[in-house]
């Protein structure tokens, strides 16, 4: 994942990217809800919880990024604006629930555009001022979670299916989706089989968001026979299941 500025610096970050299940836990002392936001047509705002389930006060952080995919799938935020914080910081007592509120500009609300928008709101837990004051800076973890926030198109025409196909040489070949949709697609398991042999799962395909007009990749076993019977994928997002055939590699 890479976060840029404005200004065109970036900087590559380990933070959690995955999707969460409600409520999400952040080191186990803050918890949020709901994991997924969502502004529909004409809403400007919306609200997340934060609670401090912990023994100690707390502090955290928030900050929203502009969400975008590159055509390897890569991640890229950059700082975004338009979506207004409140409070952008909050110290939460043990036990307290802290109400945030995300505010589309107005300006940015009425400018719908074909696809949905993405952003995603990242909460820093920081350090304990009087830890820190104590000289124990060295054991002190800032640690991150990520929330994706979506804001929907102008207008919802009719879907359009997701694009798999494989490519690649021989012992290089990746399974590859295109979203053709204007909303963002979730892919939380992948498996794959061809006529005769066992479903094998995906490596590596631990939750994943496409975005519109995106696509992602996922490495495949290199024991696919090229030029067979077409492979059956399963596509799990959540409790729904969808199988898709998929034209068979070429030799």
């Amino acid at each position: 994942m890479t976060i840029a500025s404005r200004s065109g610096w970036a900087i590559v970050a380990a933070l959690g990217f995955g999707a969460a299940c409600p409520p999400r836990a952040l080191a186990q002392a803050i918890v949020v809800a709901p994991v997924t936001l969502h502004l529909a047509t004409g809403h400007r705002a919306t609200l997340l919880r934060i609670t401090n389930s912990g023994a100690a006060p707390t502090r955290v952080q928030l900050r929203a990024f502009g969400w975008s995919q590159g055509t390897s799938g890569d991640d890229r935020l950059v700082p975004a604006d338009e979506l207004v914080i409140g409070p952008p910081f909050a110290t939460l007592a043990p036990r307290a629930t802290q109400v945030v509120r995300l505010l589309l500009r107005a300006q940015d609300a009425a400018a719908a555009p074909a696809r949905e928008r993405a952003y995603r709101l990242m909460i820093y837990r920081l350090p304990d001022p009087a830890a820190v004051t104590a000289g124990k800076r060295a054991i002190q973890l800032r640690l991150n979670l990520s929330l994706p926030v979506f804001v929907d198109p102008a207008a919802a025409p009719a879907a359009a299916p997701p694009a798999w196909r494989i490519e690649g040489a021989p012992g290089h070949r990746e399974l590859v989706v295109v979203n053709r949709g204007v909303r963002h697609l979730r892919v939380d398991a992948l498996a794959l089989a061809q006529a005769g042999g066992a479903s094998v799962a995906l490596a590596g395909n631990g939750s994943r968001y496409v975005l519109a007009g995106a696509e992602r990749r996922w490495p495949l076993p290199t024991g696919l026979a090229p030029g067979a019977a077409p492979v059956t994928l399963t596509v799990k997002d959540g409790d729904a299941t969808t199988t898709v055939v998929v034209a068979a590699p070429a030799s």
